[in-house]
């Protein structure tokens, strides 16, 4: 396909050129690679310090920083750990709405504090359209004027078998970051260096 636009394109390519000055003068300072203030792991430990938060995921789990979410799962890939937003501007309501989702059922709520947080913790089972039971715990804490959703699953009979415990206790680790930690973290840049003669 690319090969028939090339051909397509023809003679109207002839003449094109790249003017050098033009073109060093956007590269310099182009941001590179992943941007640290949308969060970043410092070994299993997740830093975002924008939002100016800190979890630690449990030692030797698969984990991503995407957009929308920070996922985690277990070598064995029988339980998951996320890390999102919920939309709710409060943690009873994020709570109410995240028990109306179809299949989920809240077993027991309480409220509590996670390292000074407020927090509103649940247990929970889910069914999924598939047919699959799961259980798990979901946390709603409260930092900064959002309300952050920490949820750990896993199917019934494993976490019933406590292979949950690990991810509860990450999530038992989300703690606001502390002092000026990180607060000046930056992408990385090109930086366009003239030398003075032919290396």
């Amino acid at each position: 396909a690319n090969d028939r636009r090339i051909a397509q394109a023809g003679s109207g390519l002839n003449g094109m050129g790249i003017r050098e000055e033009p073109l060093m003068d956007r590269l310099d300072g182009l941001v590179f690679g992943p941007d640290p203030r949308t969060g970043f792991f410092l070994a299993e430990r997740f830093v975002h310090p924008t939002l100016r938060f800190e979890m630690t995921y449990p030692r030797g789990w698969d984990v991503a920083n995407g957009p929308q979410a920070v996922d985690g799962i277990n070598p064995e890939q029988n339980v998951a750990l996320q890390l999102t937003f919920a939309s709710e501007s409060s943690l009873d309501a994020a709570l109410d709405a995240f028990g109306s989702i179809e299949g989920v059922e809240i077993l027991e709520s309480a409220s509590t504090r996670t390292n000074g947080l407020g927090t509103r913790a649940a247990t929970l089972a889910a069914a999924t359209p598939n047919g699959e039971v799961l259980a798990g715990r979901v946390h709603f804490v409260s930092h900064g004027g959002a309300i952050y959703r920490l949820l750990a699953y896993a199917g019934e009979e494993n976490w019933r078998r406590g292979v949950g415990e690990s991810a509860v206790r990450s999530m038992e680790t989300f703690e606001a970051l502390s002092g000026g930690e990180f607060r000046n973290v930056a992408p990385h840049r090109i930086r366009i260096v003239r030398l003075e003669r032919a290396m």
